[in-house]
């Protein structure tokens, strides 16, 4: 049962100084950390766009938690994603595919997505940090940008689209996160007279997220971590809004089971265009030294379960940090990891 903490936060063009050990806290399976306007903001980014201080610091504060290996990383203008899993389980991973789209005007990268997905066990897992048009009057911009990321993704990915079916559902799971920029329907004025549920009620993720059957990995109970000021308190300027989240789309293709144990199958592989071979046991009492070949997958019911969600209040930029910590279950640890194939 992989646990993955996941971590979005937009720095505003720095790297805040500040204590970030609340970030990196326990040694997880894996570490997925996205970033937006990262050291640099997006105009400069188009011009210099190093983010070196900030891979230190991951570094850093990583190492600490136990030794870790970088799985992928993808990084357009100032906009960066790292995903870190134990060494222990670098045997495990396969088929790491790397991914860039830009969704800005005229094609430009000041806004966009950058992705990495990969197979573990056998289990083809999506991860995209997403940076999409602020303010609140486009938020149908916001909604034609998502909609130019499905269409570029499944074309890089050559993925043909089945009738009443997401476009990333070829994955186990896709996870989305980053600085979506939705805000709350209601001036600043009323704002401040509002209950918490009142203010939720009016987010426009709630239409953004029916429109394209995402959810974020468990209910919104933290405050709005947009628009602070260095006091930790909201600015005069900005309806407080929840912008950046942890979304979730959940995969609704099963793998047959066959009613006969150790029966060998093939699972079509969205990331490399190949096939998985893996064989699978009928029930979850069967012990794994029982089993002999490939790659193991003990049960087609694979979910995902958030044991946190939150924002924590970190002084350094506008935004607060958003983290989630998930765990997925219904992925058994394989025995030896057979490649792709044909």
């Amino acid at each position: 049962m992989p646990s993955i903490k996941l971590i979005t936060w937009n720095m505003k063009g720095d790297v805040p100084d500040c204590e970030i050990s609340e970030l990196f806290d326990k040694y997880y399976d894996f570490y997925v950390i996205g970033v937006q306007e990262c050291e640099n903001s997006i105009l400069k980014s188009f011009f210099a766009n190093s983010k070196k201080l900030w891979r230190q610091k991951v570094d850093m504060f990583i190492s600490r938690q136990g030794p870790y290996s970088l799985v992928g990383e993808s990084e357009q203008n100032a906009m960066l994603l790292q995903i870190f899993c134990k060494q222990s389980l670098v045997s495990q991973i396969s088929c790491v595919h790397i991914q860039k789209i830009t969704l800005g005007q005229y094609n430009l990268a000041n806004k966009g997505a950058v992705s990495v997905s990969f197979c573990f066990n056998g289990v083809p897992l999506l991860f995209s940090n997403f940076h999409l048009f602020k303010a609140f009057e486009y938020y149908q911009t916001r909604v034609v940008e998502f909609q130019r990321y499905l269409q570029k993704f499944s074309r890089e990915m050559c993925i043909h689209q089945q009738p009443n079916t997401h476009p990333l559902s070829r994955f186990k799971q896709a996870f989305l996160l980053g600085d979506f920029n939705m805000r709350v329907s209601c001036s600043r004025e009323e704002s401040d007279f509002k209950s918490f549920d009142q203010r939720r009620a009016l987010d426009q993720m709630t239409n953004f997220q029916s429109l394209f059957n995402l959810r974020d990995i468990s209910q919104v109970e933290f405050e709005p971590g947009y628009k602070m000021n260095l006091q930790g308190g909201y600015t005069q300027t900005c309806v407080p809004s929840w912008t950046d989240r942890i979304l979730v789309a959940d995969s609704n293709i099963n793998n047959a089971i066959d009613d006969k144990l150790k029966i060998l199958k093939h699972s079509y592989c969205p990331i490399c265009q190949k096939y998985h071979k893996y064989k699978l046991a009928k029930n979850n009492s069967v012990e794994m030294d029982q089993l002999q070949g490939d790659v193991y997958v003990d049960s087609q019911n694979i979910q995902m379960e958030a044991t946190s969600y939150k924002s924590p209040m970190i002084i350094g930029s506008d935004h607060q940090p958003v983290i989630g910590i998930v765990e997925i279950t219904g992925i058994t640890k394989s025995l030896q990891l057979k490649m792709c194939s044909e």
